[in-house]
């Protein structure tokens, strides 16, 4: 966490998203603040039911302000404190806004002192993502860690102790699997446990029995917690669990418009869930190592995985707990695999390219476990554990800054951008332009070199684009064009064709909208009427000014015609003046 300069007030319009819903059809703020904190009632509190209501209730406010253009023009803030329901609530939104730039920021604070304006101001901060502790404001920023020096033979044997138990859920996974043989081939150990929902491989128990290790295997699902409790007292005394390794977790990805409570359910179970009630099962267990694997996603917000994202950001909140309670742990946020495991093997070609285009590369199951090995000689709660590459003239994204510099300055280098070049455009060269950068746009998403390759009469349906890269278009096509688009608009518009020419009515001109205290003083001179004007003495003025505008405006012979003198004006230009009169 980097310390930032204090914002200065905003002077943006800012309101309660509960207080839009339950007045219904009124204006909407520049900015709109929901606070999703755990109930504090609760004695003593159940961080997993925590979870589920949250996670549950932001979901459904997020949907709530994708739905529609009601919220088009504002930015949500999206408030919550510290806590494992809280660093949930953190991946979940690090997901939609992935998915939606723009569109949200997070504050994360403990302190009920915050007013709204002063949530307001972190919207001009360009940071999606901000933590007020103490009055201090700070940003995150993913740092390199320093290499550690391999422990002596000796430091190494007390660290895992070759008559202990080590406990691996997920058993019967791949990554399981690479971290056993590991541990049996490089770390001595000599005494497994795997636990899964399914019995592992055979293949796989031989080849860890050849290597000298003892293995037993519990079918069990981790989110039981009785069940796993049954499993924990059945380690025998001769060798007792010496360290936790927790692989077990699941994929339903999606974008956050289609998930659901229950979509968050399915996937917070095996890994939230079973990280806890390890934690929980093992608090008195004499253990040299408690490692828990997370993810990437739960750190750099994977767009389509915003229920993965909250349940890994749990696991690395609850590393970091366990830390502050003097327990050991590690929190390994893994990037991509090469090899395909249950998680990834349904990872489709366009899939892949998504995520290289995102910054990662796979990394080896040998290069995984050097990582491995160093994460387990650092005193860090939380590392990641990713190949990262800077992607050239892709923008940085503000957890990277630090990382890439160089490319992050010329992301913000002067000059104008595309959106300037397309709107000084005559509108038939415009058109032309436009349907080259969308089709541009759906080559890129869709992993072909050849921009040709995209008829531009054909369903984007038909050549793949799915939810995922009709998002990944969107945000390419809004940053293109600095126009805020809708997520549909590859299935609203489903052509290249069709979709350019729907750039194109953006893009031209249109009447300024009026500012919210423009509207408040429209309302407030709809109800005076003409009489009450000519008693305060402005009738006159009003009357001058709307003439030296050109325009026709009768004067009533009397004061009973002043309704039909209402009803003759043009209340639009006669606001108009009574404005520039007050500034």
């Amino acid at each position: 966490w980097t310390e930032i300069p204090a914002p200065q007030e905003s002077g943006l319009t800012v309101g309660r998203f509960e207080d839009l819903v339950s007045e219904g059809d009124v204006l909407v703020p520049e900015v709109v603040v929901f606070t999703a904190l755990p109930d504090s009632s609760e004695s003593p509190p159940n961080p997993l039911e925590q979870t589920r209501v949250l996670t549950a209730q932001v979901l459904q406010t997020v949907q709530a302000w994708l739905g529609g253009d009601r919220f088009a023009d504002s930015t949500l803030v999206v408030r919550t404190g510290t806590g494992l329901a809280a660093a949930a609530v953190s991946g979940l939104m690090r997901s939609a806004q992935s998915e939606h730039p723009g569109r949200f920021v997070l504050v994360e604070s403990d302190d009920d002192t915050l007013t709204l304006d002063q949530l307001a101001a972190s919207v001009g901060l360009d940071e999606p993502r901000l933590r007020i502790c103490g009055g201090r404001f700070e940003v995150p920023r993913l740092t390199r860690t320093h290499a550690a020096e391999p422990e002596p033979e000796a430091e190494r044997g007390r660290a895992w102790d070759p008559d202990g138990t080590v406990l691996i859920t997920g058993g019967s996974g791949v990554l399981a699997g690479i971290v056993a043989r590991h541990l049996v081939a490089e770390r001595g150990v000599c005494h497994l446990l795997l636990v899964s929902r399914s019995t592992p491989d055979e293949a796989l128990l031989s080849e860890l029995v050849k290597l000298g290790a003892q293995v037993a295997t519990a079918v069990c699902d981790v989110s039981d917690r009785a069940g796993l409790a049954r499993v924990l007292a059945g380690v025998s005394p001769e060798h007792p669990l010496t360290a936790v390794i927790h692989t077990a977790g699941t994929l339903d990805d999606g974008v956050v418009e289609s998930l659901s409570a229950q979509r968050l359910e399915t996937v917070l179970r095996p890994k939230a869930d079973g990280a806890w009630h390890l934690h929980e099962l093992t608090r008195d267990a004499d253990l040299a190592a408690f490692v828990m694997y997370s993810s990437a996603a739960g750190v750099l917000g994977s767009a389509g995985q915003g229920n993965y994202a909250a349940a890994n950001a749990f696991v690395d909140a609850l590393a970091e707990q366990r830390r502050a309670e003097g327990l050991p742990a590690l929190s390994l946020a893994w990037g991509l695999w090469e090899d395909a495991s249950g998680l990834t093997a349904r990872l489709t070609d366009t899939d892949r390219g998504r995520i290289r285009r995102g910054g990662l590369r796979a990394i080896s199951a040998e290069h995984g476990m050097r990582l491995f090995d160093s994460a387990s000689r650092h005193d860090e709660p939380v590392l990641v554990a990713a190949a990262m590459e800077p992607v050239r003239d892709a923008e940085v994204p503000a957890l990277l800054r630090s990382l890439h510099r160089t490319i992050a300055r010329r992301a913000t280098s002067t000059g104008d951008s595309s959106a300037q070049w397309l709107a000084a455009l005559a509108p038939e060269e415009r058109e032309k332009a436009l349907l080259r950068v969308v089709c541009d746009g759906a080559a890129t998403v869709l992993g072909h070199a050849d921009v040709g390759s995209i008829p531009v009469t054909a369903a984007f349906k038909d050549l793949g684009v799915d939810s995922l890269t009709a998002v990944e278009l969107r945000n390419r096509l809004a940053k293109a064009t600095e126009l805020r688009l809708p997520a549909t608009l590859a299935f609203d518009y489903p052509t290249p064709t069709a979709l350019a020419a729907r750039l194109g009515e953006l893009f031209a001109p249109a009447e300024p909208e009026p500012s919210l205290h423009e509207q408040e003083l429209r309302r407030a001179l709809a109800g005076v009427s003409i009489a009450k004007f000519r008693e305060a003495g402005v009738l006159d003025t009003l009357l001058r000014l709307a003439a030296m505008e050109g325009l026709a405006v009768p004067k009533p012979d009397s004061e009973a015609d002043d309704e039909d003198f209402v009803d003759e004006m043009d209340a639009d230009a006669l606001i108009k003046h009574v404005l520039e009169e007050e500034r």
